[in-house]
Parts: structure tokens; C-alpha cells; sequence
């Protein structure tokens, strides 16, 4: 609705001393005297503690409401339920449509700033319209129970709604306006009292207090009233000013007297809800506007229809004050409620006992959606679905998606070694955590074969072995010059020279102690390799075993002896450890056992760790290495060696191993 050109804003609002004054307005037919203030009753609480409904069933434009003590700032939108509180602006070129309760409607101009007050239950409910702004055309299909209140307030006046129909504009903080179209209003009481009927207006204003003495500036401002006939301009053509009513205006109250089935009263002209209906059905085939029509409506002359000029204290001179005759006016109440598939029906009845029924239409199913949910390789999923928000009606029924099966991914084959285990060519699923084949293939072990040159009387020879898969070697072993063996006659068994042929020059080494022989001094002779030996006093070293990658026996890591134990043996099945040596970036360390049962030991090597530990000077304190770019520090951690950690958990499965019974046990 447009009523002015462009509204005022909103002035004088910390004006602390503004009177409030309420209009009972009342249906046609009767008036209740309105009193003083504007206070709805009751402790204003949410929609959902009072089980009431109040919301925005038409909207147009961009308009604003605001909420909670946060401020929060939610779009208009058709639908939006408010609450008490909340404070609405609507936009340049908006308007809305509220319904209260199912009987009170408000429609709101463009540029319209009112907040809303609500308590109580419907039936016995208080509500009030702060209008801040702007201009609000108001209905009010049935009238209030003894218990209920339904207020309009600006900042000049309040005016409780009991059944009628009018428009409330709000021009400034101390002036507002009513346009009554139906019904009929008494302000004040007794002979202060001033009627107004519909087709008048109401002008509000409030000035100070003309008291005199002490009283001239103390008193609160005086409220002044004056009625006059309702002259409206709903030509197209004619100049915004006030009494301008808006095309949007004009057609809300048309459709408002179609609904109500009631007369709407512009003072010179009158519109029936028969003839609503009617201009209404021009304006929507595009043969006429709003304005033109309401401007075709014909004058109302002559007696019969009351056309008064009160004003306070009494009845303006050369008018008529005859009653008017009777016109329908027509409440209306919902006797069956639509729901989503069923229509309603709204019932209008006149006081005079005349009624009609008006179907309201199936509100149609509010549809949501009913997630889905995602086949899996082995589970079935679901389609996604929609049913009524409402009624819980199925729309649209959901589907089963079958299974998506195994999306399965070759795994190459990985070859065993002689000290790691490989695993056989299987398959994976992309999508889950699926496998099939891929089966551990243990270690082969090393497969040596000797290799090297006999020694001789007089020339010593060396053995070793090397594995014909991995080409990893045991070391080589020196076999020290056998030496001549003499017979009876002088002559050398193995080689066939004379004890006589050589005039011997010895020379003597000492040779320490080893796995099996205790220290000996070695004599040579240095002409034809004659050797002998002579023991010393002292010990074989006895064997150093070591356990091997595989678990499977034991090495001596001085003379590469092999050792499996055989099942009657000692089953060395509690060890305790009694040695350790840590390793460190370049050397090996141990951990070292020893059976609890019997004298058997062994160790487990610990590889180097790789990793330099550098000081302050950026030198390993281990080997002395000077500290590398970040980069080739990265590339020498790479491919550390492990297998260690394989080996202890394997030595503790159960294996632990068992005396070889081919020399002492010991270090």
C-alpha cells in the first residue's frame, strides 16, 4: 500500500512522555468503549508454548525480520511461522499478508516497521501489533471471546480490535490515521465520546498540554480526535498525498470483503462482496486495474445510508443521523479443516441468521526427502525417496539398488629370497578391503656350494662357500701347509720327497687359540714347507653361533660351521639374556643368550642403525662423519634394515636352539 508518496521515518522515538489511548472498535451492530493503555495481559511467550499459530501466508518482495536477543535476521518467505518479538521491515516494493489464529489477518504496505507482542493460547490469546512505520490494513473475521485481546499500537494511541475491518497508518511519532472501511468505532466515553462508522476516518494527534500555572509543562499530552468522511483517490492518474490508497491496498481490501463477505465503505461509494468478487474477476482477465475499477463503483446518495461528520462533543450541523439499513455482515470460520488430499470448508454467517459456504482447497502434500543410502560390494542400498512432511504419505517410493560385487585388482607375485619370505599372485577389491589369494611363501635359505684349493705338504690352501642364488659368502678359511709325513724310510707319505733332500729352516708363528684348537706355535720350514705344531697351554675358543634370518639353526660367525639341532637334544626353551651391545651408525651390535638348562649360547646381530647422531659441530660422534644436506641425510635413512626385529620374534616363537654337541658351548 502506498498512503503517502514516501514515509516518514521514524521520528521522536525517545519521546518518553507519549500518551496511550485505546479505540475499542467493534462489529457492526454494537460498540464496546475502549479504554486507556496498551497492554495486552499475559507474559509474551514463543508460538511453540502457546501452541499458536501465527505466520506469513503471502509475501512479495524482499522483507526482513528480526529475532532474539542476538538479532538474528531471517528472509520473509510464505510459510515463515513468527513469533513474539519479532520485529518485521518490509522492503521497497513488498508487502505481506499475516493470518493470526485463523480469524485475524494484517496486511502490510511497502516501507512498514511494526513488531510483534503474543501470549496465551488460541481461544483465550493476547496479541498486539507495534506498528513503528508505515501502514497495515487489518480484519478480524469473528469476534473476541470475553478473555482475548487483539491490539494495533503506535507510538500516538492503541487500539484494541473486537470485529471490524480498517486501515492504520502511522504518519509520525505524534500523528496517525485510521480509515475505517466496516464496522463501527467509539472513542472515549460519555460526553467526551466520538463514534465513527465506516466510510470515515479517524485523525489522531497528539499535542502537549495546554494546562496553565505548574501544569503547562507537567501534564501529560492531550490526544486530540477528529472525524471526518472518508474520501479516497483511487485513480491511477491521481497525486500521491494522504488518503492515496495503493492498487496493491485497493485489491486486498476487494479480496478481503470476497472472503469475509462483507461491505467494504469508502464514504462516497461501498462495495459488496458480490460486487468484489465481480471487479475482482475484471482486474485478473486484464479488462480493467484495481483503481479504475473501484473508481467505477457508483455514489451513495440520499437517506437511508449514514454519512457522519462526528466529532468530539457532538454531531456536525446539516447532517443526516438516521440509522443505515441492515447490510450483510458476514463472519467467517473454518467448520472443516483441509488437509493434504481433502478440502475444507470455511462457513460465513451473517448476524441476521443469513449463511454461505466456501471450499477451501486440499493443501497439497509438503514433500521431504528420505535420504538413500549407497550399495556396497556385498550389501544392497536404497534410492532416495520423498513423503508428505505432513501426513507421512509416501510420494516417492524408494528402490532397492543391488549389490555392487567385488571390484577386483590383480597383486603381482612376489618371489621368495634366501632370507625373505615372498607371497603368491592374488587379487584386491578397489572399493572394500577384500583379498583373495596373495599367500606367504616362506625364505628358501642359502644354498651354498665350496669351493678353493687343497693345501699341501708345503703350501697352505683356503676353502669357501658362496650361495648359488643370492651369491652371499661365508668368508674364506686359510688351511695352513699339511706338512710332510715320513715313513720308516725318510719318505713323505703325501708328497713322496726325503726326509734327507732338505737341511730344514723352521720358521715359528704363534697361532692363537680358534673355535676347536687351543693356541699352538706353527713351525715351517722355509726351504721345503715342512710343518709341524706344538700346543700351548690354553683352550679351544669354542663355537660363536649366531642364529640364522631364518630361524631355522645356527652359523659360527669365526669358521662358518653350521649347526641344526636334532630333537633329542636340549630344547633350550628358557633363555635368559646376558649380554647386549648397542649398535651405532656404522657398526653391528648383539643381543646374546644363554640357555638356562645347559651351557648353549648364541646371538642375535643387531644391523647398524644407519643414522648419525651429530653434535653441535655437525659431526657424528660415532665415526666422526660430517653432518650431509638435509637432502642426502634423507637418502642414507633410506632402507634400514629391519630384519633384526624379524629375527627376535622369531627366536621367541619357540625356536631357541640347541647345543651342537661338537665342541664346548661357550664365547
Amino acid at each position: 500500500m502506498r498512503m503517502r508518496t514516501k514515509l516518514k521515518a521514524l521520528a521522536l522515538a525517545g519521546c518518553a512522555t507519549l500518551a496511550a489511548m485505546a479505540l475499542a472498535l467493534a462489529g457492526c451492530g454494537g460498540g464496546a468503549t475502549g479504554g486507556n493503555g496498551g497492554s495486552t495481559g499475559g507474559t509474551p511467550v514463543s508460538m511453540e508454548e502457546s501452541y499458536r499459530v501465527i505466520s506469513v501466508i503471502e509475501h512479495n518482495g524482499d522483507s526482513t525480520v528480526t529475532r532474539g536477543d542476538g538479532g538474528e535476521q531471517i528472509a520473509l518467505y510464505d510459510g515463515l511461522s513468527l513469533q513474539s518479538g519479532d520485529d518485521v521491515v518490509t522492503g521497497a516494493n513488498a508487502n505481506l499478508t499475516m493470518l493470526i489464529d485463523s480469524d485475524k489477518y494484517l496486511y502490510a504496505e511497502d516501507n512498514t516497521h511494526f513488531w510483534l507482542e503474543a501470549s496465551g493460547k488460541e481461544g483465550s490469546s493476547h496479541t498486539t501489533i507495534h506498528l513503528e512505520d508505515g501502514c497495515v490494513l487489518f480484519r478480524l473475521d469473528t469476534k473476541l471471546n470475553a478473555g482475548e485481546s487483539y491490539q494495533l499500537s503506535t507510538p500516538s494511541a492503541t487500539m484494541s480490535i473486537r470485529g471490524t475491518c480498517g486501515v492504520l497508518e502511522q504518519m509520525n511519532s505524534t500523528r496517525s490515521k485510521l480509515y475505517l472501511i466496516e464496522g463501527m468505532v467509539t472513542l472515549g466515553t460519555g460526553s467526551n465520546a466520538t463514534t465513527v462508522y465506516g466510510g470515515q476516518t479517524a485523525s489522531l494527534v497528539l499535542k502537549p498540554n495546554q494546562g496553565s500555572g505548574e501544569q503547562s509543562n507537567g501534564g501529560d499530552p492531550e490526544l486530540k480526535v477528529t472525524v471526518e468522511k472518508m474520501t479516497i483517490m483511487p485513480n491511477a492518474t491521481a497525486s500521491a498525498g494522504e488518503g492515496a490508497f495503493s492498487s496493491s491496498l485497493l485489491r486486498k481490501i476487494l479480496e478481503f470483503s470476497a472472503d469475509s463477505g462483507k461491505t467494504m465503505n469508502f464514504g462516497d461509494m461501498e462495495v459488496t462482496p458480490g460486487q468484489a468478487e465481480n471487479l475482482l474477476s475484471k482486474v485478473d482477465a486484464g479488462s480493467t486495474t484495481v483503481s479504475k475499477a473501484i473508481s467505477s463503483l457508483p455514489k451513495i446518495t440520499g437517506s437511508g445510508q449514514r454519512q457522519d461528520n462526528s466529532v468530539a462533543g457532538g454531531t456536525a450541523a446539516g447532517e443526516d443521523t438516521q440509522q443505515p439499513a441492515h447490510t450483510h455482515s458476514y463472519t467467517s470460520k473454518v467448520t472443516t479443516k483441509a488437509s493434504c488430499t481433502e478440502s475444507g470448508v470455511r462457513t460465513f454467517t451473517c448476524s441476521c441468521g443469513d449463511s454461505y459456504t466456501e471450499t477451501i482447497s486440499a493443501l497439497g502434500h509438503k514433500s521431504v526427502t528420505v535420504p538413500g543410502k549407497d550399495a556396497t560390494c556385498t550389501e544392497t542400498g536404497l534410492t532416495a525417496g520423498a513423503k508428505c512432511s505432513v501426513c507421512s504419505a509416501t510420494l516417492v517410493k524408494q528402490k532397492e539398488v543391488a549389490a555392487l560385487g567385488h571390484d577386483l585388482v590383480a597383486d603381482d607375485a612376489q618371489p621368495a629370497t634366501c632370507i625373505a619370505a615372498g607371497k603368491a599372485a592374488g587379487q584386491h577389491c578397489s572399493r572394500c578391503d577384500y583379498t583373495t589369494g596373495g599367500e606367504e611363501i616362506a625364505a628358501l635359505g642359502h644354498n651354498y656350494v665350496s669351493s678353493g684349493t687343497p693345501a699341501t705338504c708345503t703350501e697352505a690352501g683356503y676353502s669357501s662357500s658362496t650361495c648359488t642364488r643370492c651369491g652371499d659368502t661365508t668368508g674364506t678359511t686359510i688351511i695352513p701347509a699339511l706338512g710332510h709325513i715320513y715313513d720308516e724310510k725318510g719318505t713323505c707319505t703325501r708328497c713322496g720327497k726325503t726326509e734327507s733332500e732338505c737341511d730344514h729352516d723352521y720358521s715359528v708363528m704363534k697361532l692363537e687359540a680358534f673355535c676347536t684348537v687351543g693356541p699352538q706355535l706353527s713351525y715351517i720350514c722355509k726351504k721345503c714347507g715342512h710343518q709341524y705344531s706344538e700346543e700351548l697351554e690354553g683352550e679351544p675358543l669354542g663355537h660363536s653361533w649366531e642364529l640364522n634370518a631364518d630361524g631355522s639353526g645356527y652359523e659360527c660367525s669365526r669358521c662358518r660351521a653350521k649347526y641344526e639341532p636334532s630333537e633329542s637334544e636340549c630344547t633350550h626353551t628358557e633363555v635368559s639374556v646376558i649380554g647386549h651391545k648397542e649398535p651405532t651408525c656404522n657398526q653391528s651390535g648383539y643381543d646374546r643368550y644363554s640357555c638356562k638348562e645347559c651351557t648353549f649360547t648364541y646371538e642375535v646381530k643387531i644391523d647398524a642403525t644407519g643414522v648419525h647422531e651429530y653434535n653441535e659441530n655437525g659431526v657424528c660422534a660415532d665415526c666422526g662423519a660430517a653432518q650431509p644436506t638435509q637432502g642426502e641425510e634423507e637418502n642414507s635413512n633410506q632402507g634400514t634394515d629391519l630384519e633384526n626385529q624379524t629375527v627376535i620374534k622369531r627366536l621367541f616363537g619357540g625356536f631357541c636352539g640347541r647345543d651342537s654337541g661338537i665342541g664346548p658351548a661357550q664365547r
